[in-house]
Formats: structure tokens, sequence, C-alpha cells
């Protein structure tokens, strides 16, 4: 089952950003980019008093293989952009003619198994 979250976005990246948007109200954090904090470091952000109970949605840099980690971290949402789209986006947007963008080494990742990841982490929150 799928839940849509609609919040206004809050972003906080250190403890004290987190924080400072709790206390202004906020229900929900992102936390961007998320792959600076790591899914441990947002565990250990999570334990500390303040932020036992705080909604946190992990984004930039989250990876399809890495998600059960977040989850497992303690992140409630995690958002996918890059790496769901990987070098379809980058290569259609890039100047010049089409496919005729220098490929860097996440594309060609992309290509090898972001795909196959992104279509495993969908069948398998389809039967949550």
């Amino acid at each position: 089952m799928f839940h849509v979250l609609l919040t206004r976005p809050v972003t906080g990246l250190t403890p004290t950003e987190i924080y400072s948007n709790i206390a202004a109200g906020a229900r929900a954090v992102k936390v961007f980019p998320a792959s600076v904090v790591s899914p441990e470091g947002l565990k250990a952000i999570l334990s500390l008093g303040p932020f036992h109970d705080t909604l946190v949605m992990a984004a930039g840099g989250v990876r399809p293989r890495d998600v059960t980690e977040w989850l497992a971290a303690g992140a409630g949402a995690v958002a996918l952009g890059t790496h769901l789209v990987g070098a379809d986006i980058q290569l259609a947007t890039s100047p010049g003619p089409p496919g005729g963008g220098v490929r860097d080494e996440s594309e060609v990742e992309w290509e090898a198994r972001g795909r196959q990841e992104a279509a495993a982490l969908f069948a398998a929150l389809c039967v949550l």
C-alpha cells in the first residue's frame, strides 16, 4: 500500500537545522542531501532526545538498492530522483545531438543496474 504525504517541504541537514524546523512547527523534515548524512548518521541523529518521533524523508543521493537501509535507520520516507531516471534524463537534457553527451560513471552504472534495482524495489513495495 502506498501513502502520499503532502507537506510544505522543509529541509535540514544538521541536527540544528532539523531541530529549527521542528521548533517552527514542521511535522516532517527532508534531509538533503541524504548521501552526506548516510543511514548510520541519520540513525544517530534520530536517537537524540528531540528527534525520536520526527518524520524524516531522506532525499538526494538515495539509490534504489539503499532504500531498505534508510528505512531501517529511521527514515519515514525516501525520495529517488537521479538514480531513478539516471542517464535517460541527463542525456535528454544535455546540449548537442541526442545521446551525444559524455557519459559519466553514474550513467554507466544506471544502465547496468539502476533499472533492475528500481523495478525490484517497486515490486517489493507493491506487496507491502
